[in-house]
């Protein structure tokens, strides 16, 4: 008798374990049924687990030997969302990186079939509830995207009318580097000490908002990509680097460019930065 009641509470534990859940769930204005969120459960374990933690914080067994840090899911601030003002991810933005990943990382696209993909991103979310639960919840703010002015019968001039609104109008430099010789940033800037060793010429890391578990202390750095020799991330053509532009890098000191210049001067350094990624050596 006692070993079957041993049994069957050990099966019961074990049932549990594999399916957290026992209710629905309010996540991100809409009913999130538990069956989902139990999947959703089961293929973070198989796949996320060992980056993200067993919390979502972010303290995997594996983080310390990553150079990119896992994002701390606790936080509720996404990296590389596609919505106005910082404001959180759709279901599509989820979707989009675990289906591609994320270059240069350790994020690999996964291969999840979109019910895993659904299932997974609605367990992600409860994470952090004081961003997808109740009245603290924030529907996204999707841009209006235009559509490209070039369409590619024009990429030359787009490509050359992006150098002059990176290294000008926007001095996109600051943060990632330039990319014209020392004359012609003497001529840009006015400072006539410019040399080939000079900051300009480098990127330039900063600190983000994030950090891993509660070392709310530690903010996570960021180095600003330089597009001969880093891979950019989250943009894989012209296109999805004019919506990076559009919206900026939540969390990091790439803001949303919207507003601060025109369409057609994000779509032509889409198109300027798309040429120097292209010029990669490796």
């Amino acid at each position: 008798m006692n070993k079957i009641l041993f049994a069957m509470t050990t099966i019961l534990l074990m049932s549990c374990s594999r399916s957290p859940f026992l209710d629905d769930k309010i996540l991100g204005g809409k009913v999130v049924l538990k069956s989902q969120l139990n999947k959703g459960f089961r293929v973070y374990q198989a796949n996320c687990l060992s980056c993200h933690g067993e919390k979502g914080d972010g303290t995997g067994i594996t983080y310390r030997a990553l150079v990119t840090k896992p994002r701390n899911l606790t936080q509720g601030i996404y990296k590389f969302g596609l919505s106005l003002d910082g404001g959180l991810p759709t279901d599509e933005d989820f979707a989009n990186i675990l289906n591609h990943g994320l270059r240069g990382t350790a994020m690999l696209p996964w291969g999840l079939d979109p019910d895993e993909v659904f299932a997974v991103t609605q367990y992600i979310k409860t994470f952090a509830p004081q961003v997808w639960e109740g009245k603290n919840y924030l529907a996204p703010q999707r841009p209006k995207f235009s559509k490209d002015p070039f369409q590619y019968t024009y990429e030359a001039q787009a490509i050359e009318r992006g150098k002059n609104v990176y290294h000008q109008t926007a001095q996109c430099f600051t943060c990632h580097r330039a990319y014209l010789s020392v004359e012609e940033m003497k001529s840009i800037t006015g400072d006539q000490t410019i040399n080939e060793k000079s900051d300009i010429f480098q990127v330039k890391p900063q600190l983000t908002s994030y950090f891993l578990g509660k070392m709310q202390e530690d903010l996570l750095p960021n180095t600003p990509p330089d597009f001969k020799y880093h891979n950019v991330r989250s943009a894989r053509n012209v296109e999805e680097l004019y919506h990076r532009i559009y919206v900026g890098v939540n969390g990091t000191a790439m803001p949303p460019w919207n507003g601060t210049i025109t369409d057609d001067e994000i779509w032509s350094v889409a198109y300027y930065v798309d040429s120097l990624i292209k010029e990669k050596k490796f």
